[in-house]
C-alpha cells in the first residue's frame, strides 16, 4: 500500500478509510488508485477513438471537396462542363469565380428539380441561361447555333454548362468546337469531354453538320 501526505509527501501505513482524520496523513488503497487509473484511462481512450473518428469523417469530406468543384466533369479553355447542381453546389461556383450558368436540361426535367435554380443561380449573383437539348426535345444543329450564340454574348465570363450528368453537356460543346473550327471531328473525342468515355456519333452527327460530313452513316 502507498501512502502519502495530502501535502505531497510520503510515507507508509495501513488505512481502511479515505476519510482523512485530522492531523494524519492519508494513505490511499493501491487496489483503488489502479481502478481510478483505468477508468481514467478507459475514457481517454474513448475520447481519442471519437476524435479520431470525426477528424476522418472530416478528412473524407475535404478530399472529395478538394478533387475538384462539385459536379464538374471536365474544363476545356475556362469552360466548365458539370452535371445537375444543388443550390449549394451553385454557391461553390459562384465562390470559386464562376459567373454564367447554360443549363441545357428541358423544361420538363428543370420542372422536377427541388429547387428553384434560376433563383438560386440569381441569389449567388450569377447569369442564368436555360434552354433545352436532348430529352424530351430531342437533338438539332440549331442547338448548337444558340449556344454560341451565348458563348458569344458571355465571352470571357467564367461559365458552366450542364446538363443532367454532363454528358449532354458535352456533345454540344463539343458540337460547338467544331462548328467554330477550334478543333476537327477528328480531334474532339481527344479532348475528354465526355464523362463516361468517347462521344455519341449519332447525337454528333445532329448536333454538328462538319461531325455528320466526317463520320456518315
Amino acid at each position: 500500500m502507498r501512502c502519502g501526505p495530502f501535502s505531497g509527501g510520503s510515507t507508509a501505513g495501513p488505512t481502511k478509510s479515505l476519510t482523512k482524520p485530522e492531523g494524519s496523513r492519508s494513505c490511499w488503497p493501491i487496489h483503488s488508485i489502479d481502478r481510478g487509473r483505468q477508468a481514467m484511462i478507459r475514457l481517454i481512450s474513448g475520447l481519442l477513438l471519437l476524435v479520431t473518428a470525426t477528424a476522418c469523417s472530416q478528412g473524407g469530406d475535404s478530399q472529395t471537396a478538394d478533387s475538384g468543384p462539385p459536379q464538374v466533369t471536365a474544363e476545356h479553355n475556362g469552360i466548365w462542363l458539370a452535371g445537375q447542381p444543388s443550390a449549394a453546389d451553385i454557391q461553390a461556383w459562384a465562390d470559386a469565380g464562376r459567373t454564367v450558368i447554360i443549363n441545357i436540361r428541358p423544361d420538363d426535367e428543370v420542372a422536377e428539380l427541388p429547387f428553384q435554380e434560376d433563383v438560386a443561380a440569381l441569389g449567388a449573383g450569377m447569369t442564368y441561361v436555360q434552354f433545352g437539348v436532348g430529352g424530351s426535345d430531342g437533338f438539332s444543329r440549331s442547338m448548337t447555333s444558340t449556344f454560341t450564340f451565348q458563348m458569344s454574348m458571355n465571352e470571357g465570363a467564367g461559365i458552366v454548362l450542364h446538363s443532367a450528368t454532363g454528358r449532354r453537356a458535352a456533345y454540344l460543346y463539343a458540337a460547338h468546337l467544331i462548328e467554330t473550327g477550334q478543333v476537327t471531328p477528328e480531334e474532339v473525342d481527344s479532348l475528354g469531354l465526355a464523362p463516361d468515355g468517347n462521344l455519341d456519333p449519332a447525337v454528333m452527327r445532329q448536333l454538328s453538320p462538319q461531325y455528320a460530313e466526317a463520320f456518315p452513316e
